[in-house]
């Protein structure tokens, strides 16, 4: 008797740990789902920031996997403002940003960016042997070309033509398709050796990828060392590449052009951050995050040309000095939508040489970027001869002396030497700090000099946009204490959620700093029922309504309480969760599916939403 009752406890317990086993299997696979539905979003939504992120004309065709992990999925476009996924019924909901329009699903998507609007659609290809299009400049179209043996035919060219067309390989048609980029993968985070980022971009015409993620610890910096370099972090998983110690020097007599480097972060080098130098051109900086360099965080110098530096932040270098220099004969020097933080000069400083030769073509179009607490230094210093357009900037001392936001010598500064007289276009920048002191009136240009097509905005609409999306995304904490220390004073936030009324009033908006602002009142804790159609109601998942927005009236109903400034904000743990993010993704508002509001920024009631 006293063995049947011990077995049978015993079958009672093993029974329960299975029990609980399930359970927590059964958990981890939800949460893995979860997390699939998640990657699929955030996938999409990395093609469209990058659309977002360069000027008119890009277009691009990319592809939706098929199946994950042999499993059908959903993705959608809904009213031009929610990305949203389903797999296996766990729904992943991202907001998009303003500005795009279309449809998206699974296999071929074209994504156009023209006039500002991104637009994207299902993509089916044409073959070029029926698409009325002479592809290879042979005078010869479709069949008529020797290139095509049907309608069907995707290549309508012969090795040799005058293009790269269709199925052609760089090593069957080297001619054709000119310079061939290998894909370089990076397999370790060593300093050096096989599979490393230094091994990738030793010999040029490579398109670096990640296979991991992590920092890379650098006794020497990595040099680029030949042309058509493409380094991209973004290929990375998290948490992405960071450099420490080191940075990458882009030098044009060591071969390097044509060159691009995104989604890096450079942290504490012992010289310059990224260095690009000696001629180098051809060069775009994009999305990168720089910080603590012992000289500069970004130096474009020595007869560099053709260089781009965009969508990027650059915070208090060592010894908080140097941020960016532009010099020594220069020219073509594009600089926009970039954080410059915390450090006491090179806000850029942009001239030509020491002697005084004057510029010949346009040295830097400085515009759309964000100069923030340079202290007891300067901002932006443009001298000794370059010719510059210095556009819709926002400059912030965050309390210190404004005059030095901007100079521009003219002929007062430098000793007076005639060719070294800078000239300088100024306009609509922003310092909302002055006190009877005119930024715009230091340029002594009536028109700008010509520059490289960039899509523009007010300098407090950029302003925005750059601290939604500057730097390699997500944040790491480095970057995110920099930026949360900016304010915008004079500057409105975006509404990146609105809700209105039946004859088109808004009642309630967020912004993308997280501050809500209602018509009515926000009542906590509340015991209000739902009373009709003309509301936005928050359910969990039982169909309870935990928060209320009567559209009416603009009053908000919360089953608990408001926490608001905070920064950042702990991320949603599940599907019924009322989550608003901004453009760049970032979570700036949540109302959790017990009632909870979680703000970044504040409540304002009464208001004028």
């Amino acid at each position: 008797m006293e063995f049947i009752v011990l077995a049978s406890f015993m079958f009672l317990v093993i029974l329960g740990f299975f029990a609980i086993t399930s359970s927590k299997i059964l958990e981890s696979k939800e949460e893995g789902d979860r997390k699939i539905a998640a990657d699929i979003a955030d996938f999409a939504y990395r093609e469209i920031e990058i659309a977002k992120s360069v000027k008119d004309g890009y277009t691009r065709v990319f592809s939706m996997p098929l199946t994950v992990n042999g499993v059908n999925y959903s993705i959608k476009i809904i009213d031009n403002t929610e990305l949203i996924v389903d797999y296996l019924g766990y729904e992943h909901v991202k907001f998009l940003p303003s500005n795009v329009t279309g449809t998206i699903g699974v296999g071929l998507n074209e994504i156009k960016k023209i006039n500002g609007i991104v637009d994207i659609k299902g993509y089916t290809p044409t073959a070029e042997c029926n698409d009325n299009i002479d592809n290879d400049g042979d005078g010869k179209i479709d069949l008529a070309d020797a290139g095509c043996t049907d309608s069907s035919d995707n290549d309508e060219t012969n090795c040799g033509d005058t293009k790269c067309e269709g199925g052609e390989s760089c090593l069957s048609c080297s001619f054709d398709c000119g310079v061939c980029q290998s894909i370089c993968h990076v397999t370790n985070l060593q300093d050096s050796g096989p599979g490393s980022l230094r091994d990738a971009v030793s010999q040029g015409n490579c398109s670096v990828v990640f296979d991991v993620g992590g920092e890379i610890i650098l006794n020497d910096f990595v040099y680029v060392k030949g042309a058509f370099v493409t380094i991209d972090g973004f290929t990375a998983p998290p948490p992405g590449i960071t450099l420490k110690n080191r940075g990458l020097i882009i030098r044009g007599n060591q071969g390097a052009h044509d060159v691009t480097v995104r989604g890096i972060r450079v942290r504490s080098s012992s010289i310059d951050g990224i260095q690009i130098a000696y001629g180098a051109y051809n060069v775009v900086i994009d999305h990168v995050s720089i910080n603590g360099s012992a000289d500069g965080n970004l130096d474009i110098t020595d007869n560099s040309s053709n260089v781009t530096v965009s969508w990027s932040i650059f915070s208090e270098p060592n010894g908080t000095e140097k941020n960016m220099l532009i010099k020594y004969n220069i020219s073509r020097i594009s600089v926009h939508h970039n954080i410059f933080t915390e450090a006491r000069q090179r806000n850029p400083q942009v001239r030509i040489d020491d002697a005084g030769t004057a510029a010949t073509e346009t040295t830097l179009d400085l515009r759309n970027n964000i100069i923030w607490d340079w202290g007891v230094g300067y901002g932006t210093l443009v001298w000794y001869g370059p010719r510059a357009n210095i556009v819709n900037n926002y400059y912030s001392s965050n309390g210190g002396d404004k005059k030095d936001a901007l100079t521009v010598c003219k002929g007062d500064c430098d000793g007076g030497v005639p060719a070294s007289f800078a000239r300088a276009y100024v306009s609509g920048n922003i310092d909302p700090e002055d006190l009877g002191f005119d930024i715009n009136s230091l340029g002594n240009e009536a028109v700008p000099f010509d520059a490289p097509t960039v899509a523009t905005q007010d300098a407090c609409t950029a302003a925005q946009l750059v601290i939604a999306d500057a730097g390699v995304r997500p944040l790491d904490s480095i970057d995110q204490q920099y930026v949360s220390r900016i304010s915008l004073g004079g500057c409105a936030s975006p509404k990146i959620f609105v809700l209105q009324d039946a004859s088109g009033i808004t009642v309630a908006s967020f912004d993308a700093a997280g501050n809500l602002i209602l018509k009515g009142i926000l009542e906590q804790n509340s015991t209000h029922t739902a009373t009709g159609a003309n509301e936005f109601r928050v359910q969990n998942s039982v169909g309870d309504n935990v928060a209320i927005i009567d559209l009416t009236n603009g009053n908000m109903y919360i089953d608990r309480t408001l926490s608001q400034n905070m920064n950042p904000i702990p991320p949603s743990t599940s599907i019924y969760d009322f989550a608003i993010l901004s453009s760049a993704g970032e979570l700036v508002a949540l109302i959790k599916e017990n009632g909870e509001l979680l703000l970044k920024g504040g409540l304002t009631q009464n208001g004028n939403p």
